[in-house]
This record gives structure tokens, sequence and C-alpha cells, in this order.
């Protein structure tokens, strides 16, 4: 548990710490999520409309200079699209055919773009199921304890 609040500690400071406009070396400001759209372009939009990728844009008010920082959603279900390059595609398979221990599967795959329309369908060949191993009663034994083999004796 404390590696982990350690590790979304450090994520959190590295994504809102502060930040030096790197033109001028003055503060920049983070702006906030209504704000922040006029810097993205509309294929940015789409992926935080979807809450597939969270951008923060950072502003220098004294020379203009603008960053956009990008935050993947993980587990959000969207793929990056090879149309148009955004976190907006979805895609989902359905089983034609199941697999068995002889033969191979089927399934029909269906990708979609949230952003750019683009549709790709096609089939893919499912992997024949592995039969059961011939010594499924025995678990092995799981290894036990060694001395190891260090200093034997004598120190």
């Amino acid at each position: 548990v404390g590696a982990f609040s350690g590790l979304f500690a450090l994520g959190h400071w590295r994504r809102y710490r502060q930040r030096q406009c790197p033109k001028c070396q003055v503060a920049m400001e983070r702006l906030d999520e209504q704000a922040d759209d006029r810097y993205l372009n509309a294929g940015q939009r789409t992926e935080e409309s979807i809450k597939s990728v969270d951008y923060d844009v950072w502003l220098c008010r004294s020379c203009g200079h603008h960053a956009i920082l990008n935050y993947n959603s993980f587990g959000s279900g969207y793929q990056k699209c090879p149309g148009c390059h955004h976190k907006t595609m979805t895609v989902t398979s359905r089983t034609v055919m199941a697999p068995t221990y002889d033969h191979t599967g089927r399934a029909e795959v269906s990708e979609a773009c949230q952003f750019c329309d683009r549709t790709h369908h096609y089939t893919r060949t499912l992997p024949r199921r592995t039969p059961p191993s011939s010594n499924s009663g025995s678990g092995g034994g799981g290894g036990g304890r060694s001395s190891g083999g260090g200093a034997s004796g004598s120190w």
C-alpha cells in the first residue's frame, strides 16, 4: 500500500507541479478544462470528451507560449486509430466459431473510430484450445526450502 501511495503522489506531483516557461523563464499557469479547449484540436477534444486522454494546457501569460501535456486514461477501452492517430477507436470481437482442441476458431472483429468515423471489419483466427496437462493430479511439490549452497561448515 505504501509503495502504491508513493507512486500516486509522485505522479500527482509530476502532473501538477509548477512549470517554468522554456522561452522566458516565467512561471506558467495550468488552464482549467474549459479554457484549455481553445488550444486543443478537434481530435484532442474528442479524446477528452470520451475520457480516453486528458490534456493539460500550460500557458505563459508573459510571452504567450503554451505547452500541451497528455495523460492516457488506462482502462478506457479506446485504442489509437490507425487513420487519425487519436485514441478514439473501439474494437469489438464476436466469436463465430469457437476453437476446439483439434481446430482453430474464428472471430469477427470490428474497429470503429469515434473521431474520423473510420471502420474496419476483419476475421481473426483463434488458436486451438490447449488440452490439460497429463499430470494434472499433483501440483509439482512447490520446491520447498534449500540451504542455498552457501557456507557449509566453518566460517
